[in-house]
């Protein structure tokens, strides 16, 4: 566009759609080999850094994005830590620090989908954790289900290419070839997790009996698989389901289901993040759901509507999203767990706000993150 572009706002923007698809902003189609780090050293941070960060590390006040990724990374293995995770499952620590290294490293540089969405809901399902009341004496889950979920929250998105099931199954992937047109994205995060544990260096979970890993590798793969939106009815029917019925809640064959919506409300959680986060979030995921237009048009598939910045606004889709996503998940989630009540609170409060906000204001306040370098 000869004043700039639409899907970003930036107005020397210049052949946007070629420099997208060259310049892998919006990630490969198929990216089945990536490069691995494992060497390197867990990185020196700045305790006054770490101690802010500790304020509201239990809390969804926890902003990954003013954290650098070195930060981040440290912040993994706390929460593995405050948890006595290590000790209770008798996990190796120094491999779990060269699987998180790893783990950074498959994770493409998207606006969206990157490293930072991923400590951002392993945070987010910690702080569910703890302010369900789910952390300590009458938890309902063992040391092994949290560090099973946890790991798959970091996990959940690994390898991702910036576009959705819909645009792998429309361009006729690889992946969405691999695994039939199901789940394309959720199957590949959790095989691309588990080839990395495969790995001896990264196998922090070696000492595990064979029961307990295949318990800790089905709750993992579970979990991951219920980020698929697809299915997001299913889960919200599930939830709603057990509501009022305590009998039912606490019944172990439904451990499994419990874990699965923590994983899946912190993956759609940006919404009930105070305010001035959401926000940034919303700036990324659309920009990387513009990308992924430009991507449609590029291959000549139909633009899918979310993507299409002349059919909607960023502002706007904010509160579609809250209104027909977010809060049919998140009620039936609070009568679970009344303790997340202030989920509930914040994404009422925070529709209101979005009334008041344009895409003008928001990128005032919050320009397109670029790439990193």
């Amino acid at each position: 566009h000869p004043r700039g572009c639409v899907r970003c706002g930036h107005g020397e923007a210049g052949a946007l759609v070629m420099a997208a698809v060259t310049s892998g902003y919006i990630g490969p189609a198929d990216s089945s080999v990536l490069p691995i780090e494992t060497d390197l050293p867990w990185p020196t941070v700045d305790p006054a850094k770490i101690a802010e960060g500790r304020a509201t590390f239990k809390t969804l006040d926890f902003d990954v994005l003013v954290y650098t990724a070195d930060e981040l990374l440290f912040f993994v293995g706390e929460m593995i830590r405050e948890l006595n995770l290590f000790s209770a499952l008798d996990l190796h620590e120094d491999r779990f620090r060269r699987f998180a290294v790893a783990v950074r490293s498959c994770y493409q540089k998207n606006p969206y989908h990157n490293w930072f969405h991923a400590v951002d809901v392993m945070q987010t399902v910690f702080a569910f954790l703890h302010l369900s009341g789910q952390v300590g004496p009458g938890s309902r889950f063992t040391p092994l289900n949290m560090c099973s979920v946890l790991c798959a929250a970091l996990c959940h998105d690994i390898d991702h290419p910036g576009v959705n099931n819909i645009f792998m199954i429309n361009n006729k992937s690889e992946l969405a070839l691999l695994y039939n047109d199901q789940s394309v994205l959720e199957n590949h995060h959790c095989a691309r997790a588990f080839f990395l544990l495969q790995r001896p260096e990264l196998n922090f979970v070696e000492k595990l009996s064979k029961t307990d890993f295949a318990e800790f590798r089905k709750t993992m793969m579970n979990c991951v698989l219920a980020t698929d939106m697809a299915r997001h009815k299913e889960f919200t029917d599930k939830m709603t389901a057990l509501v009022g019925n305590t009998d039912e809640m606490m019944a172990p064959e439904n451990t499994l289901l419990l874990l699965q919506v923590f994983l899946k409300c912190a993956d759609i959680s940006n919404v009930v993040k105070p305010f001035h986060i959401a926000k940034k979030w919303a700036v990324r995921v659309t920009t990387e759901f513009y990308c992924q237009g430009d991507r449609e048009r590029y291959y000549g598939l139909d633009v899918t509507p979310m993507c299409d910045p002349t059919k909607g606004t960023r502002v706007g889709s904010q509160v579609g999203f809250i209104d027909f996503v977010a809060l049919n998940a998140f009620k039936p989630f609070v009568g679970l767990f009344p303790g997340l009540k202030c989920c509930q609170d914040n994404v009422v409060s925070n529709k209101e706000k979005w009334k008041t906000y344009t895409d003008e204001q928001l990128l005032q306040e919050y320009p397109v993150p670029l790439p990193d370098p």
